[in-house]
């Protein structure tokens, strides 16, 4: 992940024209469609798109199209996770193992806890040895397959991973996706729509890839005719929404809210954790929490790709701003260009 580095404060910004600038910066790499959005505490997200939904084709993306999201998906997974504790299903310091009935663990996993692994220090892999298609290849449930990738990367040392160490892992969140459904007796998906998404008003949220007339993958420019241009949905829980850029805005307001400390639709142990992390590049319930001088408290930011699509979202909780970025696009120049985009919106400047 590019963690961009600005001069200046917010409380300087200069006004620039989002539009112009996005639609310079989608032309220059080679983007098919791009969107951004400024988000506040108060009013209406400014969102604005370019570009066009497929290449070589000429229907536009609009303001209501649905951007694939990547690894901020995970954000939204240790919300619901921080739903069901904060209602008594379970703990932060429990042990994993024993939440997932885990017969004969690893050594390394034998204390692993939920907060371990929602601070990406489970010793986990960033993805399982078989391989996600594997999984998803099993028969029976979701819900099935996400025990039988707890089974196995549980019961085992994760190759490449120093123990008590951070190590970015894509298995550690589909595994908070498989406690959340375990503890809601519900499907992963199910759960997150009736506990998060619905709450929030968030009605264009859905996983996998874009259905056909929405903008469609590519990578470096060149659209994607696979069967199933995505991960598999048994890594839903680590990477595979989709959603509006209005309602990506609404659910990003409402992280600001929350770790302000302030009255938000997210559980309360959500913004919490957040707020009481530490800012040297700690990573917590889905973001990384750093420092930057552009902004005069703690910042967050993520950003999410399944290889033919980008995301990326920092957001500053002490000025109340947030800043948004998409595009259909998975290739070399996808993650350059949006933080192009976000750092000359906080600026003010290109």
């Amino acid at each position: 992940m590019l963690l961009i580095a600005v001069a200046g404060l917010l409380s300087n910004f200069k006004a620039v024209n989002p539009q112009a600038l996005i639609d310079r910066i989608c032309q220059k790499g080679n983007l098919p469609g791009m969107g951004i959005a400024i988000v506040r505490l108060t009013g209406e997200p400014e969102i604005y798109v370019t570009g066009v939904r497929k290449m070589g084709e000429k229907t536009p993306v609009k303001i209501g199209d649905t951007w694939h999201l990547g690894s901020n998906t995970k954000a939204f997974s240790a919300a619901l996770l921080a739903s069901l504790i904060d209602q008594g299903k379970g703990a932060y310091n429990q042990r994993v193992v024993d939440v997932l009935h885990i017969a004969k663990p690893d050594p390394t996993h034998s204390g692993t806890t939920i907060a371990d692994i929602l601070g990406m220090r489970g010793n986990l892999a960033a993805n399982p040895t078989k391989g996600w298609h594997a999984y998803q290849a099993l028969s029976g449930s979701l819900v099935e397959k996400r025990q039988a990738v707890a089974t196995d990367v549980f019961s085992s040392t994760a190759e490449g991973v120093k123990p008590d160490t951070w190590t970015y892992s894509n298995t550690g969140f589909v595994m908070v996706g498989h406690i959340s459904e375990v503890w809601a007796g519900a499907l992963y998906e199910d759960a997150l729509q009736q506990r998060i998404l619905k709450p929030l008003g968030i009605k264009s949220a859905g996983f996998g890839p874009n259905p056909v007339g929405q903008p469609a993958p590519h990578v470096d420019g060149i659209p994607i005719a696979w069967d199933y241009p995505d991960n598999p949905a048994v890594m839903d829980p680590a990477g595979c929404l989709r959603m509006s850029l209005q309602d990506w805005a609404t659910w990003v307001r409402e992280v600001m809210l929350s770790v302000k400390g302030e009255s938000s639709k997210l559980p309360a142990s959500y913004g919490e954790k957040i707020r009481n992390a530490s800012d040297k590049n700690e990573y917590v319930n889905g973001w990384i929490k750093v420092r930057r001088s552009w902004s005069k408290g703690a910042v967050l930011s993520h950003s999410g790709s399944n290889r033919m699509n980008y995301s990326s979202a920092w957001i500053a909780p002490t000025e109340g701003v947030a800043y948004i970025a998409v595009t259909n696009d998975g290739g070399k120049t996808a993650a350059s260009s949006l933080d192009t985009a976000i750092a000359a919106l906080i600026l003010g400047k290109e």
